[in-house]
């Protein structure tokens, strides 16, 4: 499980930096509601990963698997979503 949170953690810390990256050279703009969306959704991803690593862990590959299936589901589409209708109108177009 731990190697899990370690990538997990990594990945994190990578996605971080680059949005900061590009929010300083501000190529992108975020307003209040784009870091309340980022932050539910980094603790949605951040409960399901747990969920899953737990219930493998205490042998229960079919419980991790419909997590995945209906969590991991719901995740996907609210991540479509957030971007289709919160993200993609604000980015700024390069000239």
């Amino acid at each position: 499980m731990s190697l899990a949170y370690l990538i997990f953690g990594l990945v994190a810390g990578v996605g971080v930096s680059r949005l900061q990256f590009f929010y300083k050279a501000q190529d992108i703009v975020l307003a209040w509601f784009h870091w309340v969306m980022l932050t539910v959704w980094f603790l949605l991803a951040s409960g399901i990963l747990g969920f899953v690593t737990t219930s493998f862990e205490e042998q229960e590959p079919q419980a991790a698997s419909m997590a995945i299936l209906i969590f991991g589901g719901g995740l996907l589409v609210l991540t479509f979503l957030g971007y289709r209708f919160g993200f993609k109108p604000t980015l700024k177009k390069k000239a």
